[in-house]
């Protein structure tokens, strides 16, 4: 139907004046729209951030340690006198103080608990030296976390099988006598490197200061399943600086010894490295 047609009955063709004028409002409309949103800027969302632990409460748990403040690398302490240990901690129950040392001029180190377990929250224990220790310059304090003892009977009890918050102060600790003379073995016959005969008798002689009791000891090294280790005599007194022995013949097996003489002390005393002096013997026909 043209235009002119619709104009002039416009009773009959009123429905299509209607679908026109909506079309224009709709294709208007989005004319508009279009325009509007072309040229304006989309917010974009702000994150929320993540609080830091300082900011919040932190979802992980902190883990367990243990950090010795004190002693710190090249304190002096004096044997027989008492000291502060210092720690810090987290997450930790009982702690254990161990002492020990590192050297290779002596055939025994390492550490042992010195203390009975500690509630790690005190963090300091005073520890008492002990006055007969040996003045020395390369001990460690270790402070570490107690075992959790798993009871297999009545006798016998095992540590859980975890891993355990240690931790050893930096460097080392020196331990000094005071006014007393630094004790010492030396041993003046035979000399490093003679030849003894097996079968034949020899005297050890050594003089020494500050030491109570000796023992005279001959190792061949390692073999296997353990150590050639042979005591010549244990726990005579130091004073009295000479010693027979016979060389047995089962030491031409070797031929090379290392003969050393040890103070003798208490088994169950603090663990420190002996006053000892060694020399190389060589046993021949």
């Amino acid at each position: 139907m043209s235009i002119t047609n619709i104009i002039k009955d416009p009773q009959t063709n009123w429905k299509y004046i209607l679908i026109v004028l909506v079309l224009a409002v709709l294709v208007g409309g989005g004319i508009l729209g279009w325009q509007y949103w072309s040229g304006r800027e989309v917010p974009v969302p702000t994150p929320t951030p993540t609080p830091t632990p300082l900011e919040g409460k932190s979802t992980e748990k902190q883990k367990s340690y243990i950090k010795v403040i004190s002693p710190s690398d090249g304190e002096k302490w004096i044997a027989g006198k008492i000291y502060d240990v210092v720690w810090e901690s987290n997450g930790i129950g009982k702690v254990v103080i161990y002492f020990g040392w590192e050297s290779t001029d002596h055939p025994a180190g390492g550490e042992e608990p010195v203390t009975e377990e500690i509630m790690a929250n005190k963090g300091k224990f005073s520890l008492t030296i002990p006055s007969n220790i040996l003045p020395y310059d390369s001990y460690q304090i270790c402070v570490k976390e107690a075992f959790e003892w798993i009871k297999l009977s009545d006798k016998i009890s095992v540590p859980k099988e975890r891993a355990y918050a240690g931790d050893c102060m930096d460097g080392y600790l020196t331990i000094v006598w005071e006014n007393r003379p630094t004790p010492f073995i030396d041993i003046i016959s035979p000399k490093d490197g003679d030849n003894l005969k097996a079968n034949e008798r020899y005297d050890i002689v050594w003089e020494s200061q500050g030491v109570d009791n000796v023992g005279i000891y001959a190792s061949g090294g390692p073999v296997p399943g353990g150590w050639d280790h042979n005591d010549i005599v244990y726990n005579i007194a130091a004073t009295q600086g000479k010693y027979s022995w016979e060389v047995p013949s089962s030491y031409l097996t070797r031929g090379s010894y290392e003969l050393y003489i040890m103070e003798s002390r208490d088994r169950d005393s603090w663990p420190y490295p002996a006053i000892i002096d060694t020399i190389r013997i060589n046993v021949i026909e």
